[in-house]
């Protein structure tokens, strides 16, 4: 079994609350490859960042935080949930909104988190990711598939409960190919595929996962989501099952967030059913 930490928090939002009534509403999700999440002052910057944006979970890796496990309330109210422990790289963050009054968080390790949570009528598990770059041998990166299958897993043996896998995945899928399941890749992908993407995308349709941010066209410019010199690559994806692929709104590249990193953020839109208040 995966060694790893979990806690169950719930905060007093949400506490005595009046009977309400079935609305439809959307939820939204972003990810974003950060460069570093140390201090508070930098988680600060970030929170400053979403404060024109509708958000509520934030999926953040190479947050470099120390920690192998944290929760923390932010200067904003919003928490804070973190897997790290390698100085200067890896860690997987995530930052939700204070209006979402509980979640389950489970920290892995420096390159995977899971946050379970209930928003209306979803029931999430959401996976925040950070897969080994070419610079890793393919045993590591192996490694990281071997535990994202392990939740996956997890997820689908408690039943009635959607999943999204979210970060960076150090692979260029590419644009569709007459052999691939267009139901996992859409066409809106950016040319290219190297080894790494093959492999990505079979880990996709083995899990049955759609690739959201490629199934919304868009010129190049609004596809990419990491830039080196002139050379700009598409590296970050979202993931959703295909039963929770049906609610997905949106899914592309949300270039309002930008604290300096040299990857653009990820954001979807989902709709759900969620509660008024009388």
């Amino acid at each position: 079994m995966l060694s790893s930490q979990s806690l169950y928090h719930r905060n007093q939002l949400g506490q005595g609350q009046a009977p309400s009534e079935l609305i439809g509403s959307s939820i939204v999700i972003i990810t974003y490859n950060i460069h570093s999440a140390m201090s508070d002052s930098r988680l600060a910057a970030i929170e400053a960042e979403l404060s024109d944006i509708h958000w509520d979970i934030l999926v953040l890796v190479e947050t470099w935080r120390l920690e192998n496990f944290e929760i923390f309330a932010t200067e904003a109210g919003n928490l804070f949930y973190g897997s790290g422990g390698f100085k200067g790289r890896c860690g997987v963050g995530f930052l939700v909104h204070h209006r979402h009054p509980k979640q389950k968080f489970i920290a892995v390790n420096a390159r995977l988190g899971v946050l379970n949570v209930r928003l209306g009528s979803l029931k999430l598990q959401v996976v925040g990711v950070y897969v080994p770059d070419s610079t890793y041998s393919d045993e590591e990166v192996d490694t990281v598939y071997n535990q994202l299958d392990f939740h996956l897993r997890d997820c689908t043996c408690k039943g009635h409960r959607h999943c999204i896998v979210a970060g960076d995945f150090n692979a260029r899928v590419g644009s569709q190919d007459f052999y691939d399941d267009i139901s996992i890749l859409g066409s809106g992908g950016l040319p290219d595929r190297n080894s790494r993407g093959d492999w990505f995308l079979q880990w996709c349709t083995i899990n049955q996962l759609v690739i959201g941010n490629t199934h919304f066209e868009s010129d190049a410019e609004h596809i990419w989501t990491y830039r080196n010199g002139d050379r700009r690559k598409q590296l970050d994806y979202m993931l959703f099952d295909k039963q929770l692929f049906k609610n997905l709104e949106d899914c592309g590249v949300q270039p309002e967030l930008d604290t300096g990193s040299d990857h653009r953020a990820v954001q979807a839109s989902l709709s759900y059913t969620t509660n008024k208040q009388n």
